[in-house]
């Protein structure tokens, strides 16, 4: 069996032990509270962990919550994995929201979460120097929007990456043993 064949019989068997509620809502956007200002609700993209690099978003962190909610028997309760519209840094890609925490995309287009606040559509508008925090908003309802016009299926964001079994071999040549 190939590292192929593995992974994919993996992702397979992984996927199958999730519950519908939880891989229904892969390719669904919405809204948190952000993970730095409690007040300021972000847009986000909630993802299929096999959407996300190796490591260690999903060979560390999602499968540890996932190992976890599986022993409780809790996984239709488990955290969305999140993509954060707007985020270029690795650290702040991706994070963990709790299902009670995910705010729908219709509740939030109510609460005008959709759009940029007042004072930051002007300083767009007129021309002023963001900062990066704001750059980072105005980024995430940008990509929020191109989303929106896409398939669930095909809402798949962050850096591009190589699985486990698409790494390149070491191209060195073997050591050849020598008899002393």
């Amino acid at each position: 069996m190939t590292e192929q064949d593995r992974f994919e019989k993996e992702r397979e068997k992984t996927l199958s032990e999730l519950p519908d509620n939880v891989k229904d809502m892969f390719g669904v956007i919405g809204f948190c509270p952000s993970e730095f200002d409690e007040d300021e609700i972000v847009p986000i993209l909630i993802v299929n962990p096999f959407d996300v690099p190796p490591k260690p978003v999903r060979d560390i962190y999602w499968y540890n919550l996932f190992g976890d909610a599986k022993k409780k028997k809790k996984l239709a309760n488990l955290a969305h994995l999140v993509y954060h519209y707007g985020h270029d840094d690795v650290e702040t890609l991706y994070s963990f929201v709790e299902q009670d925490e995910f705010i729908s995309y219709e509740e939030g287009k109510e609460r005008g979460y959709d759009t940029l606040p007042e004072e930051l559509a002007k300083k767009v508008k007129d021309g002023v120097v963001l900062s990066e925090e704001e750059e980072i908003r105005v980024r995430g309802v940008q990509e929020m929007m191109e989303d929106l016009t896409k398939e669930k299926s095909e809402r798949k964001r962050g850096k591009v990456f190589r699985e486990r079994h698409e790494e390149p071999q070491s191209s060195l040549p073997q050591k050849k043993k020598v008899k002393a």
